[in-house]
């Protein structure tokens, strides 16, 4: 399934570099269905914790389809913002985040290399915006897994 993914992504960076946003998001749909099993359209209506639970906690299968659809997420993110929907890319992000720290916690090791690199990328993003309360033990824990608050120094 991650290795799928990789393909997916690397058609998406290109797309995003041509300015293809309708293709991208269309690819981006495609891949929700192949790879997940799901329509985007149900992706709004349900909250990340929610998400989450509809995946299931099999250690074995969990994680990886959480760090699918955050991965995908993330990238509907980047093309929203791209192409003026902030707000909206907000709440995708967030729920990728969200995904992608559960799946990282769950399995006590990244999933794959750029696992660390998309939270990273992710919190950076949403710097400034308020975040549901749900969602900042995962970023502490995330912060203190790293080393951040040792000493007194912040999360950057």
């Amino acid at each position: 399934m991650i290795s799928m993914l990789t393909a997916v992504i690397v058609k998406l960076i290109d797309q995003r570099k041509r300015k293809e946003f309708p293709e991208a998001l269309t690819t981006i749909d495609t891949a929700c269905r192949h790879l997940l099993g799901v329509d985007t359209s149900i992706l709004g209506a349900l909250s990340d914790v929610q998400l989450i639970e509809f995946f299931g906690r099999d250690p074995n299968t969990g994680p990886a389809r959480w760090y699918v659809l955050g991965t995908l997420l993330q990238e509907r993110g980047k093309l929203l913002r791209e192409t003026g929907g902030e707000v909206e890319a907000h709440d995708v992000e967030e729920k990728s985040l969200s995904l992608l720290l559960e799946a990282l916690k769950e399995m006590a090791r990244p999933l794959e290399a750029d696992h660390c690199k998309r939270i990273e990328e992710l919190i950076g993003g949403l710097e400034g915006v308020e975040l549901s309360p749900h969602i900042l033990p995962k970023v502490t824990w995330y912060n203190e897994s790293k080393g951040r608050f040792r000493e007194g120094v912040g999360p950057h």
